[in-house]
């Protein structure tokens, strides 16, 4: 049974940032600077009370509320520099993700609360334009193998106590993934 309710009301605060600069070097080629910034904050301003067919039963817990609030980024970082030189190109993106946390229960009563610390992500791609039509690339995205931090292990250890066998062991919040690094290659053909 799906239950859809307005049950509660947010106030989302943050600021932007996005600066971009071309600059050429003379027989090295040219390279597009940019950096962008997001600060946010989320907050539950207001939690409605539950409708009658829910029998007392809360419209948002602890977890829903700890997701709402606190599962997305305080803020995020992107710097690139893409290079340019006749056929050649270089993409270089550094993306920095700020801490996040989510409270996690299997019984509304214990709460465990999973963080995920600071992360840098780097991706890199080249590609040389091998003549009007084709081109080839290779790059990687998550260059370093970066992961999130683990689930808390108690949170894990009750899962398997209650028979429920979790083999995750990193938080689907994480705005990095769970991957790890994509290293790929590439061949391209315009029309």
């Amino acid at each position: 049974m799906a239950l859809y309710s307005n049950g509660a009301d947010t106030r989302n605060t943050g600021a932007d940032l996005v600066l971009g600069y071309a600059a050429s070097y003379a027989g090295w080629g040219q390279v597009d600077w940019s950096a962008a910034a997001n600060v946010n904050h989320a907050r539950l301003t207001d939690v409605k009370a539950a409708p009658a067919v829910l029998s007392g039963q809360q419209v948002l817990d602890q977890s829903a509320r700890s997701y709402l609030e606190l599962a997305a980024p305080q803020y995020r970082l992107n710097l690139g520099a893409l290079w340019r030189s006749g056929s050649w190109a270089v993409n270089l993106r550094e993306s920095v993700f700020g801490p996040s946390a989510y409270l996690a229960t299997l019984d509304n009563v214990r709460h465990y609360e999973s963080r995920s610390a600071a992360k840098f992500i780097t991706d890199l791609d080249v590609t040389a334009q091998l003549n009007k039509a084709w081109s080839l690339s290779a790059g990687a995205n998550n260059l370093f193998n970066a992961y999130p931090d683990k689930l808390n292990g108690d949170y894990r250890k009750a899962l398997n106590a209650a028979g429920r066998q979790n083999v995750a062991q990193y938080p689907s919040f994480s705005p990095i993934g769970i991957n790890g690094a994509d290293y790929y290659g590439k061949a391209a053909y315009r029309f």
